[in-house]
């Protein structure tokens, strides 16, 4: 065959295929682990036969020297600090348990229990085998038969800031209630069977159910709202946007570098800059309110997000052709495959990603920060502000201006 380059060809296919696979690595199995969650431990304990129960902690401890890897319990001291610090995205969800938690747990058996035994006492004192006095000298110093009530707990979760994590939480924070209500009604079933107690009819549901949770998501997603996905939607649209941008605003200075007329350096400068603000600007604004008005996108704060996202564009599209009026073209494949090896650490929750990607790729990538804002901005209602990843932005912009101009009048013209 004369052209023996056509071999190549399966290589170039392979050497594609192979960096294809290592850029979705963080894909193949993402599973959560070390998810941030917080317990709330207020019950005080109850007295059963002159021994002390502690179910709730019983609970923390069991949570706290779990050795699966999925959640990583943190002991919170009030409930109040809890929901902060899930409402603010410190932990991803919390269980609190209520200061009558044991009481009320073990009330339905101590109830059966006690009321058996008074019957049986009561029986003996017919029978002559209690005397009357010793008999009402026992009721003296009998305990108060309880009221049988439901033991409570409350679970909260962030649905909206977590993402596809959210959906995880509540699934974990659910089985988990289950399981402690299956334990606390074994405890009640084994106490009736020590006894040698029967469960009447009636009881049945307060032993097999002993244990009440009440659930509560913050920052619902509401509809028309992406089911919680906004961030990878709203993210490759406003990438390739900034990347043709780029492009055309670099074959631009590409033509006004290699052009003779005698125009001064800077006013070209001034005018790339000037065509990627108002590009930015207008796209950002128009793509949003096309989102909201037409699709029926449903943004808490269109006018935040469209400025957001205009910065977004302006930052983007400015770092890239910072660099490739420097280097060249090159430079947006290079950004391209950038963008392969980050999406999917990037479209995926934090605790769901390799902790390679946790510590040393999310941290600084500018698509995390990007993602991050957006999901303030939709899920969590916040309004546009300075923040860490706004400023980044800013940067990038501040970066292109002293590099596009900088090129312009430091490099030379050519004829």
């Amino acid at each position: 065959m004369k052209n023996k380059r056509i071999w190549v060809v399966p290589l170039i296919t392979t050497l594609i295929l192979l960096i294809f696979a290592t850029a979705f690595y963080p894909a193949y199995n993402p599973k959560p682990h070390d998810i941030p969650m917080a317990i709330v431990n207020l019950d005080k304990g109850t007295e059963v036969q002159g021994k002390k129960i502690e179910i709730g902690k019983q609970i923390e401890q069991k949570m706290m020297e779990n050795d699966q890897s999925t959640l990583d319990w943190h002991k919170v001291s009030s409930e109040a600090e809890a929901i902060k610090q899930v409402k603010n995205g410190t932990y991803a969800g919390a269980i609190v348990i209520d200061k009558h938690f044991s009481a009320h747990a073990l009330s339905p058996a101590q109830s059966i229990i006690m009321k058996d035994k008074q019957q049986e006492m009561a029986t003996k004192v017919a029978s002559g085998e209690i005397p009357p006095q010793m008999a009402a000298q026992l009721q003296q110093q009998a305990p108060k038969i309880p009221q049988i009530e439901k033991a409570t707990m409350a679970t909260y979760y962030d649905e909206g800031g977590q993402g596809q994590l959210g959906r995880v939480v509540q699934q974990a924070l659910t089985q988990m209630t289950e399981r402690i209500n299956a334990t606390v009604s074994k405890q009640n079933s084994n106490a009736l069977a020590q006894n040698k107690v029967s469960i009447p009819s009636q009881q049945l549901d307060a032993i097999a159910h002993p244990v009440e949770a009440q659930s509560t998501a913050y920052h619902p997603i509401k509809s028309n709202q992406a089911n919680g996905n906004a961030s990878m939607v709203l993210f490759m649209p406003v990438w390739l946007a900034s990347m043709i941008t780029a492009v055309v605003l670099y074959f631009n200075y590409k033509k006004n570098k290699t052009s003779a007329h005698p125009k001064p350096r800077l006013l070209f400068a001034g005018l790339t800059l000037l065509i990627d603000f108002a590009a930015s600007t207008l796209g950002a604004f128009a793509y949003v309110y096309f989102l909201h008005g037409v699709l029926n996108f449903n943004f808490p704060n269109p006018l935040a997000t469209a400025l957001f996202i205009s910065l977004a564009v302006a930052g983007f599209s400015l770092l890239v052709l910072g660099i490739m009026v420097w280097v060249g073209i090159i430079a947006a494949p290079l950004f391209l495959l950038f963008v392969f090896f980050s999406m999917q650490a990037v479209m995926l929750p934090f605790a769901m990603v390799p902790k390679f990607y946790q510590q040393y790729i999310l941290p600084w990538n500018p698509f995390k920060h990007y993602t991050s804002e957006i999901t303030r901005l939709i899920y969590l209602n916040h309004g546009f502000t300075l923040n860490a990843n706004t400023w980044m932005f800013i940067a990038f912009i501040l970066f292109g201006i002293i590099s596009i101009t900088s090129a312009y009048y430091f490099k030379k013209f050519k004829s």
